[in-house]
């Protein structure tokens, strides 16, 4: 929503990358910083994107966070700024909830763990990543039957809160934790996003609510408590919701 993103070929090997560009906004910088010590926002994801992706970049390196688009390039212009990237193939889950289709359980349940698998990883850096924006428009689902993540934006805000030069809104309505629009966000918002995350996929499938389910009752209990108002009262890391959900599945099996 605040910058726009294009395919690229890089020349001369026509590599596919994708482009995310945005205005560069001097006014933005905070007072009293010094030169040089603040971060524009796409260069704040580009910082983190390096963390979690670079190794990729070296022969035989082995990203962090494989789920991410590979680092590939950052730089600017007199008027934007350029975060390069691995090209990704497929298509958004928004836009496939919003072609009406529908997701399996099984399905709902490999995805969920999928996404616990990613949080873990973020959650356990240090010091922790939050992601900050678990929407179905930010999650891609592939050709080959899996899932990439396709924005780093919001957590590079609230990572880089103090060296931004601009003031960043990040999350989406419906999606984000109570407290993140408190600014107090922590692992257990990520947490709280997947729960509506999940319950948003169980309402997609066209089931008889007369008579649900057993996976609909264990997810229903599932998503009851990752979405407490309460940080406390969710489930204490993501570890512990993959495991809930892979039992989930051993059961529906």
């Amino acid at each position: 929503g605040t910058a726009a993103v294009w395919t690229a070929a890089v020349l001369p090997g026509l590599r596919g990358c994708a482009v995310k560009i945005r205005d560069r906004k001097e006014n933005g910088k905070k007072r009293g910083a010094e030169k040089g010590s603040f971060l524009f926002p796409l260069e704040g994801e580009a910082e983190l994107l390096k963390v979690l992706t670079w190794s990729a970049n070296e022969p035989g390196g082995e990203p962090l966070c494989p789920e991410l688009p590979r680092f590939v390039d950052y730089f600017q212009d007199g008027k934007r700024e350029y975060l390069v990237m691995e090209y990704l193939r497929g298509v958004t889950l928004g836009a496939y909830l919003r072609g009406g289709n529908v997701c399996p359980e099984e399905d709902i349940l490999k995805l969920s763990i999928g996404l616990c698998g990613f949080l873990e990883k973020l959650h356990r850096h240090v010091p922790p990543i939050l992601y900050l924006d678990l929407a179905p428009d930010n999650i891609l689902l592939t050709p080959s039957g899996g899932f990439r993540i396709t924005d780093l934006g919001a957590a590079a805000a609230w990572h880089w809160r103090e060296k931004l030069a601009e003031t960043i809104l990040y999350g989406t309505p419906g999606y984000a934790a109570p407290e993140q629009y408190h600014g107090q966000p922590g692992p257990a918002s990520d947490i709280y996003s997947l729960g509506i995350l999940i319950h948003l996929l169980c309402s997609s499938e066209k089931t008889d609510s007369q008579h649900p389910s057993k996976c609909q009752h264990m997810l229903k209990d599932i998503v009851s408590t990752c979405t407490q108002k309460d940080p406390a009262q969710r489930y204490p890391d993501s570890l512990t919701l993959k495991r809930k959900l892979q039992a989930v599945l051993s059961d529906i099996r």
